[in-house]
């Protein structure tokens, strides 16, 4: 702690003291303080602990009216979360400022004592410091104080997930004991940071039916059933199908054993939407039409455009029209004809 003795209340933040006084600085007594017959009480520890009263010099001389003298405390904490109680009396009108922050002013003097809490978010973590300016107002005095800080720190280091959390006193908060690259693990799942400190699926689904999300695989999966004899549970549907005598284990590279028509097809899944009329064939991996129709003796199938097309585009005399849907020729809604028309040439032999 560092004192230092001015004779001037210019450093003061306010130079207009309260109409009233107590010790929470609200209004309770309606007189200003008056001056101790005895500045014995100097000698007591009025606190308790090891508190003592400080003074700018050691003879306790008194100063006169207006002196200023500004007390710095300096202090660490680790547990900034949980308040830090400040106990206090002076022998003139109190200051308080926390880190650069006026907290209190025009506090009474003893023999009223206060405690304050220094609280965040200007109490921090790490070095603390309190500056204290006591300031001869009423009467002449000592210029003198005393005070003890105390702090409950009750749950400051316990942390959620033990082992895998730790509480880091130079931050002050709680962190991960470790870091992981969850892409190794899974394509889909991600790191989160305390209180998970894990790897997580990126997304989450919602599952129907008979399905059930699967946090270690990121997906959704089918609850366990009790099939028939000869039957499989298919992944797919989640229902029970008549099992093949084709072994699974027959499949390789980028394919899966369907149960369903006991074979092996490509795992895919849809790149992109299919355009109107076509859907997704997870077993050609392929856009194709949602429905075929017959076509005729002159029409052949187009997959890509999920029509008939027609094999020749034939020529229709006059009257007809094609008709695109059958390949041929049909009456049109009105008759065409020939007009007759007649030239004139002038200026001719």
């Amino acid at each position: 702690m560092t004192a230092n003795s001015q004779g001037s209340s210019n450093l003061l933040p306010s130079s207009n003291p309260p109409t009233s006084f107590s010790a929470s600085g609200a209004q309770a007594l309606t007189r200003a303080p008056t001056q101790p017959t005895s500045w014995n009480f100097l000698d007591t520890n009025n606190l308790g602990g090891n508190a003592r009263w400080v003074t700018p010099t050691s003879d306790r001389i008194v100063k006169p009216l207006r002196w200023l003298v500004t007390y710095t405390i300096t202090f660490t904490t680790d547990c900034p979360q949980n308040d830090v109680i400040l106990n206090i009396a002076s022998t003139g009108s109190l200051f308080i400022e926390l880190n650069g922050k006026i907290i209190k002013s025009w506090l009474s003097p003893y023999p009223v004592t206060h405690q304050i809490k220094l609280s965040q978010p200007d109490l921090i973590c790490g070095c603390n410091s309190v500056k204290v300016m006591v300031y001869n107002y009423y009467y002449a005095s000592p210029v003198g104080m005393i005070y003890s800080l105390t702090q409950d720190k009750s749950g400051c280091y316990e942390c959620q997930n033990s082992g895998d959390a730790f509480y880091n006193r130079n931050t002050c908060q709680c962190e991960c004991s470790f870091e992981a690259n969850c892409k190794d693990s899974h394509p889909l799942k991600v790191w989160r940071d305390y209180p998970t400190c894990g790897c997580r699926c990126s997304v989450l689904a919602y599952c129907t039916n008979e399905f059930y999300w699967n946090s270690k695989t990121c997906g959704c999966e089918c609850k366990k059933k009790c099939c028939p004899k000869d039957h499989v549970l298919d992944p797919s549907t989640c229902k029970c199908v008549k099992k093949c005598l084709i072994d699974a284990s027959s499949c390789t590279g980028n394919t899966w054993f369907d149960d369903i028509n006991c074979k092996c097809v490509y795992k895919c899944l849809p790149f992109a939407p299919c355009p109107t009329g076509k859907e997704w064939n997870f077993k050609t991996c392929n856009c194709e039409c949602s429905t075929t129709k017959s076509c005729n003796s002159i029409q052949r199938w187009n997959p890509n455009t999920c029509n008939c097309d027609c094999l020749a585009l034939p020529l229709c005399i006059a009257g007809y029209v094609f008709d695109p849907d059958t390949c041929l020729c049909k009456p049109g809604s009105g008759s065409v004809g020939s007009l007759s028309s007649t030239v004139t040439i002038n200026g001719g032999n």
